[in-house]
């Protein structure tokens, strides 16, 4: 009986000491539980006329960068800032493309849902963009700051919303006119993302 109860007791204690040890080597999940590149789509950009593919690369569980780029399709939905400005009032965007660099930082360590923080900087190019009385190229420059809030959706996907305020400078410029303006923006975004 003795020498059942100490083999029992080994045996515990192996299986004890032996689950301490680091056993993820044998669990290989294919980068789902801990995803380094999302890819993202903002579906409310997408409305407002900008086709915008977006990639986040995560360099630590806090840390990420996320860039983009995409092209505007023409008409669509207007964003906030053009029903604040009744001076300069686009009626059509025209064609043109984007580019956007966003550095931001998730305070809770995860990289597929919780909160978000970060600077937003884009950069805006539109042909042929119709005002009142001309048509003209414009350029767009914004920087400002982020905040969104992330949820899961299964295993692989989330999806975001959040906005951005900061300073938009606005270059219109044709042979008889030369606009420079900036002002306060805000913006809000929901993007889909597909984790990586």
């Amino acid at each position: 009986m003795k020498g059942q109860i100490t083999l029992l007791v080994g045996i515990f204690l192996s299986i004890t000491l032996s689950a301490q040890d680091d056993v993820s080597q044998f669990f290989d999940d294919d980068g789902i539980s801990d995803p380094d590149n999302a890819f993202k789509i903002d579906i409310i950009a997408t409305a407002g006329g900008e086709f915008t593919l977006l990639y986040e690369r995560f360099f630590t569980d806090e840390l990420s960068l996320e860039v983009g780029a995409g092209f505007a399709l023409g008409r669509g939905v207007e964003p906030l800032f053009t029903f604040l400005d009744t001076e300069q009032m686009f009626t059509n965007r025209g064609g043109g493309f984007k580019f956007l660099l966003n550095p931001r930082y998730h305070p809770w360590g995860d990289r597929r849902e919780g909160l978000i923080f970060g600077i937003n900087f884009f950069v805006r190019n539109l042909t042929d963009v119709e005002y009142t009385g001309f048509t003209t190229d414009r350029k767009d420059t914004f920087i400002g700051l982020y905040q969104g809030y992330q949820w899961e959706i299964g295993s692989r996907m989330s999806i975001e919303l959040g906005y951005h305020a900061g300073l938009l400078l606005i270059e219109v410029n044709n042979q008889a006119r030369f606009l420079e303006n900036s002002r306060l923006n805000l913006g809000f975004s929901c993007k889909l993302a597909y984790h990586k």
